[in-house]
């Protein structure tokens, strides 16, 4: 009995979809896509974010290790931060990405995740100058330093918070394709995982507990 009643409603459903289709409820218009040059002239330009509620203000990362402000839709002179003597000029090294923290503009706190001269990953805050348009260069503080295998792939390198108000960091394995093991099968290595950070909290930065399913959507991997 349960068996024939589950055939029916399948059936039903798989009319219903075929119904829809050919009444064309299931079909939508094209939306034709364009593409506007904003503004060119940059060197290998890879991410491009903005502080949470700021109009004004547009930030353009160089993977070489600089980061321009584009303000009111113009571009500033001098970069809003230049760390490029720190970033290496190998395969896959460089400037990843770049996020403002949620009170960025009472703060003054971002974060930036590159992989430096050594090929080793690094997670960095920063505090902006009271006009937002500067970073200060002297108040680097290294959040996470990891070290890479050394194969020169897989950093990884997107950061972002989330609206629990943590840092997320998407830290790549290291690893080439080729190796039959990758960290990202080991619990006790950082590499190949998603890192939950606490930024709030304590010198050094803590990791909030891993919480339950029923508790939150996102669940992270492994956090420090």
């Amino acid at each position: 009995m349960r068996a024939r009643l589950i055939r029916k409603l399948t059936a039903c459903a798989l009319l219903l979809i075929a119904s829809s289709v050919t009444h064309g409820w299931a079909e939508a218009p094209p939306v034709p896509l364009t593409a506007t040059l904003v503004e060119g002239g940059y060197d290998f330009s890879l991410f491009v974010t903005a502080p949470r509620e700021d109009a004004h203000r547009l930030f353009v990362i160089e993977r070489g290790g600089r980061i321009f402000l584009r303000k009111d839709g113009t571009r500033q002179r001098e970069p809003f931060l230049d760390i490029s003597d720190q970033t290496g000029l190998g395969h896959e090294y460089g400037l990843y990405s770049l996020a403002f923290h949620p009170d960025f503009a009472k703060n003054r706190r971002f974060f930036v995740y590159y992989v430096d001269n050594n090929a080793h990953s690094r997670l960095v805050e920063y505090r902006a100058a009271p006009d937002l348009d500067h970073a200060d260069p002297n108040s680097a503080r290294v959040i996470l330093a990891q070290t890479q295998p050394g194969y020169a792939l897989h950093y990884g390198g997107m950061i972002a918070f989330g609206p629990d108000g943590y840092l997320y960091v998407g830290l790549g394995d290291g690893q080439t394709g080729h190796r039959p093991t990758t960290p990202s099968q080991e619990t006790n290595s950082l590499l190949g995982k998603m890192l939950r950070i606490d930024v709030d909290k304590g010198n050094p930065t803590p990791s909030p507990p891993t919480p339950r399913l029923s508790e939150s959507p996102t669940r992270a991997e492994r956090s420090i």
